[in-house]
């Protein structure tokens, strides 16, 4: 994996463990969409292609599970 891809991951999740996981998985182990060419390293060009998808186009559970909290007090008045 180039030191760039390592850097845009920590900055993007601002380091969160979960979102660093699922964003680390995406990258390694693929989705629909995208399989990783495991011959090379994971380039820059990859990270924001699968970035992208995640986004705007894949779920993740914390979010979702962030989403759920929202939707209820007290979460909804913290959040807003």
């Amino acid at each position: 994996m180039e030191a760039k891809v390592v850097e845009s991951v920590f900055r993007e999740t601002n380091g969160q463990p979960g979102l660093v996981s699922w964003l680390g998985e995406l990258l390694t182990e693929g989705y629909d969409g995208h399989r990783p060419d495991n011959s090379r390293a994971i380039s820059s060009n990859d990270f924001e292609l699968v970035y992208e998808d995640a986004v705007n186009v894949l779920p993740n559970n914390n979010i979702l599970n962030i989403i759920g909290k929202v939707r209820e007090e007290p979460g909804k008045a913290t959040v807003l």
